[in-house]
Parts: structure tokens; sequence; C-alpha cells
């Protein structure tokens, strides 16, 4: 026994050798690695000791399994060493040590590969992608999509390629995109297990594009224009859709579209603005839709609504025509509770240079939302709000001017904390993926102050 131990420990080190040595020898372009070749070398060694103990006592004949990295690394890097220029080997290789855990050495032999057809290798970039997402090297992710970014213009079958764009598009905000190439990836036929796995991310982004109404609370609109206004409505106009409690206070639920009329609208809890307040089952609320021109969610001077009362969930499908027009200086209905745009106030003005963290710039999605929120720090809806795109650097300014809720507004000299947040979904509402920035302000004292957006939310 003892002489079988002494051999397979020999047999142990020579494999971790043949796995050292490309790492080991210095070739042009490329430095020695000696401190990852000897800890490979250690670490296949201690596998092989494990192997023994593992399988060494049951009577199993044969040589090491085919499945086990550690062997196939070792056969592949003296195939290797014989003949550098075998692409499918380096990439096999990169797999092997990506299967091992060793992602600082799957990337090297991924850029091999890759190095080997002019132009790039759309598995070897897929790879290289792999191998830095796998690193767990934040610094290096901006890098890491762009190589997979590379490899689908290549070959935009490929399946690694396709899975981990996917996983970053969906990380972005992007779920158009993550969605497109889950559905590639079906079409290449995966097994039933990975098909599963795939149908159902896809069933998770279809519900994050289209939640489901809360059928308890819900709001179903038939949304018209009055002939009279057709002419009115200005072009790229917006729609909001407010439901707001007869007793006043911020909305319950809002929406905001593009002003395509007719069309059907679906509102419920699901679309609170605020959290704790929203839509409960049965309850009698106020409907206003409102086209707005300059795209603000307060009502203006020229403004088109329309009002209906309603009963959360139980009314139905309802008409809702908007027939009226605002006039200037004078607010919509008391339930709309919006009242005239106005010019910022010095008094209570908060001037902000709103930038973006460098480290966060990879993952800001096409087409995303800037919020900018004033809040009291004792918490309760925005005192001041604005909706923008996301562009920056940019200036913006906030006052009195831009409070949702009549009556709930800045004040001169008033200590508050602002909120700068690129929405991926468009949404007011905060959501995982969120990019942002905080900082703390005395209105209209405070001067011109630096955001800069550095932070992800969970």
């Amino acid at each position: 026994m003892t002489g079988f131990v002494i051999a397979a420990l020999l047999l142990a080190l020579l494999a971790a050798l043949f796995v050292a040595w490309p790492l080991l020898r210095r070739r042009a372009g490329t430095p020695a690695a000696p401190i990852a070749a000897a800890l490979v070398g250690l670490l296949l060694v201690l596998a092989s000791a494990l192997l023994y103990r593992t399988l060494g006592n049951r009577g199993w004949i044969g040589a090491t399994p085919a499945n086990d990295p550690g062997a196939n690394i070792a056969a592949l890097a003296l195939h290797l060493e014989a003949d550098p220029g075998d692409q499918s080997g380096w990439l096999s290789l990169g797999g092997a040590y990506t299967e091992f855990g060793q992602f600082a050495l799957a990337l090297r032999a991924y850029e091999r590969a890759n190095r080997l057809s002019p132009g790039g290798n759309a598995d070897a970039l897929a790879g290289m992608g792999e191998a830095l997402l796998l690193s767990g090297d934040e610094a290096r992710a901006a890098q890491a999509a762009e190589f997979i970014e590379r490899a689908l213009q290549l070959d935009g079958n490929t399946p690694k390629a396709l899975f981990y764009g996917a996983i970053i598009a969906y990380r972005q905000g992007r779920l158009d995109v993550a969605r497109a190439r889950f559905v590639a990836m079906l079409a290449l036929s995966p097994p039933d297990n990975v098909r599963a796995a795939l149908q159902k991310e896809i069933a998770d982004i279809d519900a994050k594009q289209h939640p489901r109404v809360d059928a308890a609370t819900a709001v179903h609109l038939h949304l018209q224009l009055s002939p009279a206004l057709a002419a009115r409505v200005p072009a790229n106009a917006s729609l909001f859709v407010f439901v707001r409690s007869p007793n006043g206070g911020p909305p319950l639920a809002a929406k905001r579209i593009d002003a395509t009329l007719p069309q059907d609208v679906e509102l419920s809890a699901a679309d609170s603005m605020i959290a704790g307040r929203g839509l409960t089952p049965g309850q009698n609320v106020s409907v206003v839709a409102r086209i707005s021109a300059s795209g603000s969610p307060q009502g203006s001077s020229g403004d088109l609504y329309g009002q209906i009362d309603y009963v959360a969930g139980k009314s139905g499908t309802r008409a809702l025509e908007i027939d009226q027009v605002m006039q200037g200086g004078a607010a919509a209905p008391a339930a709309a509770a919006d009242v005239p745009a106005a010019g910022p106030d010095a008094s209570t003005a908060i001037h902000l240079h709103v930038t973006l963290a460098p480290a966060l710039a990879a993952r800001v999605p096409a087409n995303a939302s800037l919020f900018v929120f004033v809040r009291s720090p004792d918490g309760g809806p925005p005192l001041a709000a604005k909706r923008i795109g996301a562009s920056l650097p940019q200036d913006v300014e906030l006052s009195a001017a831009d409070s949702m809720i009549a009556g709930h507004g800045l004040t001169p000299g008033q200590n508050v904390s602002v909120v700068a947040r690129i929405s991926a979904s468009g949404s007011p509402q905060a959501s995982s993926g969120d990019l942002y920035g905080q900082i703390d302000y005395v209105a209209g004292k405070s001067g011109a102050r630096a955001l800069e957006i550095d932070k992800l939310s969970p």
C-alpha cells in the first residue's frame, strides 16, 4: 500500500507539472505566471488525494474519471505543449479551468484561443467574458460585457454569449434584449432541464413587462378624446392617469403613457406611487386623465383633462372622456389636485450638478429615466420632483414650483434630502438595479451642489 501511495503522489506531481508548465514558460508578449502555476499544482495534488480518499476504498477500477477537471487540465496542458496552435485545445483548457474555478487561468487560455483567429473567435470571447464575470471582479464587469457583445457580433448563436448577454441585459434593465436572447437559446434545442430554466426566465420577464393587475383594486378605463378638442393635442404629448382619494392627498395610483386615443388603460394597487399608500378593494376614488404638453405631472394652463368617479375593483370598464381645458391660473377640480406650473422660486431653489460615477457607466440602460426627488427628513411624499432624460452630467433645478401635491411643498431654508435615481423601468418607484445618489441640502441657501449617482439599489 505504501508503494502505491508514493507512486500515486509522484503521478499527481507529474500531472501538476504538465498543468503548470505552460504558465511557467515565458513566451513572447506573455509573462510567466509562477505563482499561478504553483497554486494550480498544489490544487491538483490535493484534488488527487481527495479523489483517492473518496474512491480508493470502493473497489473502483480504472483511471481518474473523464469528468475530473484536474485530469482534463493535465491532458490538455500536455497536448498544447506539443501543439500550441490548436485553438480548440485552448478553448477546452479554458473550459476545464473554469470548471475547476481557476478563472484567471481560464481567461489566459481563452485569450490564447482568441489570438489564433484573425478578428477574434466568438467562443473564446464568450469564455473571456464568462471568466471575468465568474471571478466577481466588479471593476472588470464592463470589460466582460464588451467581450460578450463582441462574441454575439461574430456569431449571434453562441450559447454562452447568449446566456451571459441575457443576464447582463437583464441587470441593466434592457428586458426586451434579455428576453430575445433567452428565446434565441430556446431555438438551439437545449436539454429539457435547460429549456425549463429558460422558459422560467422568459416568463419572469413577461411578468415584469406586463404586470398582472390586482383584480380586487382594478380600475378599468376606456379613454377617449372629445372631438371638439382633437386639434388641441400637441405633438409628443404625455397622458397622465391619476387615481385619488376624494379626501385629497397624493395619488393612490398613477400611470404615464403616450397620448394615443382612444385606448384602454388599467390601474390597480400595483401602480401605487408611495409605499403603504395604495388602492384598497371597494374604495371610492376619483380618476383623472390629463394630456400634458410639457410632460410634467403638474397641471398647467391649456392641459386637456377628464374626470370620473369609480369604485376600485367593482365598477368594471368605464369610459373616461377628456373633454375639458385647464384655464390659466385655475386648477382642475379639487379631486385632481393639480396646480398650474410656475417658474423656479429662488427662495426655495435647489441647484444640482448631477453626475454619474464612472464605475456605473456601463449599467445605464438605453432610454432610462432620471428622477430627482426632494424629501423631508421626517418622511412622507416628495416635496418636489422631476423626471428627465438620463443624460449625464447635467444641471437640474427644483423649487416649490415642482411640488407634486398642493399644500405640500418646499419652504425657504428647509433642510431636505435630495435623491437622483436612474430608473430602467421608467417607474417613479425604486426597484432592484436602479442607480442612485443622495445629498442633504438647505432649500434656497446651499447654492449649486454636486450630486453623484454612485450607488446600486440591491
